[in-house]
């Protein structure tokens, strides 16, 4: 229990400390099922189910490899625009107000380590 009251202490510390979300979600513990399900529920539509992607979505298997897991977790809290380059001219959408910190990271997770290795 002690262990536990100074890690929550910590992390307040660190969280109030100027950090910014981005930062503060890459401190938490991801849990990769977890990020399944959001992935499934929300981004497979975009990206498709195995991230190969659709006419709406890049294909996860080049882009995560190319983003490392901060930029992943900024695009999914902010969203991203369309490159100019993009045919379709689709954008990411902003989710940072729809998921907590902890489904951030556990998507972001998910994301790097099924498709970005």
């Amino acid at each position: 229990m002690t262990r536990i009251l100074a890690a929550s202490l910590t992390l307040s510390a660190l969280f109030s400390c100027g950090m910014g979300r981005e930062d503060q979600v890459l401190l938490l513990k991801a849990d990769p099922a977890n990020g399944a399900k959001v992935f499934l529920a929300n981004c497979a539509r975009c990206h498709g189910p195995d991230g190969t992607g659709t006419t709406t979505g890049p294909d996860f298997h080049t882009q995560a490899k190319a983003d490392s897991k901060k930029v992943i977790i900024t695009t999914v809290i902010n969203g991203r625009p369309a490159p100019a380059a993009t045919p379709n001219g689709n954008s990411m959408p902003a989710f940072g107000s729809t998921f907590t910190d902890q489904q951030i990271a556990d998507v972001a997770d998910y994301v790097k380590t099924t498709f970005g290795q």
